[in-house]
């Protein structure tokens, strides 16, 4: 049986090499989009001005509630622009 390390993709670069930046791009789209308080807090602002305009075009609560996975009370205090408890 071959190592990982032996295993080439049609190109030939090896597929170590290519897990690896399948790796490192997946922990740079971490970084810049969850990891942070900044980044929570610039996602969240992001997420709730995008929710009051899907309201303000016709989505129920209902609907955003369930697309977006977020608890009724939560949608609401969202469209008040209040504060939430996430």
């Amino acid at each position: 049986m071959l190592s990982n390390r032996r295993l080439l993709t049609q190109n030939g670069t090896p597929l170590t090499r290519q897990g690896s930046r399948a790796l490192l791009w997946w922990a740079t789209i971490l970084e810049r989009t969850i990891a942070g308080k900044a980044s929570r807090e610039a996602h969240k602002k992001r997420r709730d001005r995008a929710i009051r305009a899907s309201h303000a075009r016709g989505s129920t609560l209902d609907e955003i509630a369930a697309q977006t996975r977020l608890r009724p009370d939560t949608v609401r205090a969202i469209l008040r622009d209040e504060t939430t408890a996430e």
